[in-house]
C-alpha cells in the first residue's frame, strides 16, 4: 500500500517552470512594413499621425519619423503593434540611420543631487 503512494507521487514530481527571460529573439517584422512605408500611429501622443518607417532597431522597435518639419513627429521608437501600414512608400535610401540605435534614446543620467545639497548647506553655516 505504501509503495503505491510512493510511486504515484514520485511520477508527478514538480518540474521547474521555464523562464521567459532567456527567450530573447529578434521581433519578426510584419511583411507590409519595409523602409519607406508610411504608417499610421494608433496610440500615444501622436495617435492618428502618419509617419515614415526608417528601420527596425535591435530591440525590435520601429524607428519612425514624421518628418518633424511636416507633421511634428520627431524621430521615435514605436512597437509595431501600435501602427497600421499603408500602401504608400517613400524613397528613404538617402537617409542615414546607421548611427541611430536604442542607446540613442537613453536618458542622460543625473548627477547625485545629495552631494550638491549638502555642499550648499555647509556654505550657509
Amino acid at each position: 500500500f505504501f509503495f503505491f503512494f510512493f510511486f504515484f507521487f514520485s511520477s508527478y514530481a514538480k518540474k521547474p517552470i521555464p523562464s521567459r527571460k532567456m527567450n530573447h529573439r529578434q521581433t519578426v517584422l510584419r511583411k507590409s512594413i519595409t523602409p519607406g512605408t508610411v504608417l499610421i500611429v494608433l496610440a500615444g501622443r501622436f495617435q492618428g499621425k502618419r509617419v515614415v518607417f526608417l528601420k527596425q532597431l535591435p530591440s525590435g522597435l520601429l524607428l519612425v519619423t514624421g518628418p518633424y518639419k511636416y507633421n511634428g513627429v520627431p524621430l521615435r521608437r514605436i512597437n509595431q503593434t501600435y501602427v497600421i501600414s499603408t500602401s504608400t512608400k517613400l524613397d528613404v535610401s538617402s537617409v542615414d540611420v546607421k548611427n541611430i540605435n536604442d542607446s540613442f534614446f537613453a536618458k542622460a543620467k543625473k548627477a547625485d543631487g545629495k552631494k550638491d545639497f549638502l555642499a550648499k548647506d555647509e556654505k550657509k553655516k
